[in-house]
Formats: structure tokens, sequence, C-alpha cells
């Protein structure tokens, strides 16, 4: 089992993101029925429904759907009713859902939405290293992406693996010089800290940026 999340990881997180690890074992099986019938939605199904009268849970079935149609309307909307719920749902990982939510509103051209989010993020969430990422991802169309990204290695000191994922997005996106920073310091992290199989990865996307120069 380990080996296939390994293995298909991108597709497990998509599959995954914004649910409690544990929600598929603690939810009465009328929920999970419930929660699967919106996620399966047809557009005229999901546009008979309102996100607002549905529980958190459901309205991220709804969000999620919606961004599967290519409807972000659908999928900002129904987000924004998740993260400002006070009733929260066990089966929601509401930490997950804000950056889903934070990267797809930066991509859309909403950086400053985006910033408004990521605020109530650290807010809530002020241990979780997801924010320096984040930082760099709504900045990295944009004039400051160097200034946030200093700001990420400073924020990411002890944290080899943040670093990392900052490396990945900004190669992601083209962004290889920026990238070659965050691997850098990525690298020296995971070199003090001994994580020789970071190493390795760090290694191989250095190799396929240089391929693509």
């Amino acid at each position: 089992m380990i080996d296939d999340i390994e293995d298909n990881y991108p597709e497990y997180l998509a599959d995954e993101r914004g649910y409690a690890w544990d929600a598929w074992d603690v939810l009465a099986a009328d929920v999970i029925r419930r929660h699967d019938a919106i996620a399966r939605a047809s557009a005229d199904d999901l546009a008979a429904l309102d996100p607002a009268g549905l529980d958190d849970l459901d309205r991220w079935a709804f969000a999620r759907a919606s961004r599967e149609l290519m409807d972000l309307d659908g999928f900002f909307d129904a987000a924004r009713l998740v993260m400002a719920s006070s009733d929260e749902h066990r089966g929601v990982s509401y930490a997950e859902v804000f950056i889903s939510a934070i990267e797809a509103l930066s991509d859309a051209g909403l950086g400053d939405e985006a910033s408004l989010h990521l605020r109530t993020f650290r807010e809530r969430w002020p241990e979780d290293t997801q924010a320096a990422r984040l930082s760099v991802w709504i900045a990295a169309r944009g004039p400051d992406l160097a200034t946030s990204l200093e700001d990420a290695i400073a924020e990411l000191m002890d944290d080899a693996e943040a670093m990392f994922e900052i490396g990945e997005d900004l190669a992601a996106i083209g962004a290889s010089e920026h990238a070659l920073t965050a691997l850098d310091a990525a690298a020296a992290l995971a070199d003090t800290h001994g994580l020789r199989a970071l190493l390795l990865d760090i290694a191989l996307l250095r190799a396929d940026l240089a391929a693509t120069e």
C-alpha cells in the first residue's frame, strides 16, 4: 500500500487532499454515500444544489466536482464557504482546503484574495510550513518572487522537505533560476540532517532542469 502511494503520489494527493486522514473510517455510511453522489455529480446536478445549504464535507465534494468540470466559480464559491465555516466537520482537513483554494486563486489571477486567505491560514496554523511555500506560490508569477523566496528560505531554516517542495513548484512553472536557488537551500539543509533520499531527489530535479536549458 505504501509503495503504491509513493509511486502515484500526485494522484493520491489530488484524490485525498481536503479530507481528514481517517475520514472514511469514522464517517457513517449514509454520509459517505451522500458525499460520493455529489463528488460524481454532473454539471446539471451541481447546478441544482446550493452549497450554502450543505455541510462542509459535502461543500468540499461540490467544490472538487466543480473543479473537475472546469467550473472555477463553483469551486471558489464552495471552498470559500468551507474556509469561513464555524461548524467544522470531522471529515474535512481545513488546512488542506485552504492550501487548495489559495493555490487555485493565485493561479486564476486572484492573488489579493489568495493573500488574505494565507493570512488566515498563518493565524490558524502558525506552525505549518506550507505557509512559506504558499507565499512563494502567490508571488511566483509576479515581480516579488525573489524577495518572497528569500523570506521563505529564512523562514524554513530547518525544513529541507518544504524547501524542496518550493523548488518543485518553481521548476513546474519554468522559473528555473529561482528553483535552483530553492534546491540549493534544500540541499544544504538535507546534507546537514543526513537526508540522503532527499538529496537524491534534489539531484534528479537539478538534472531535469539542466536538461531543459
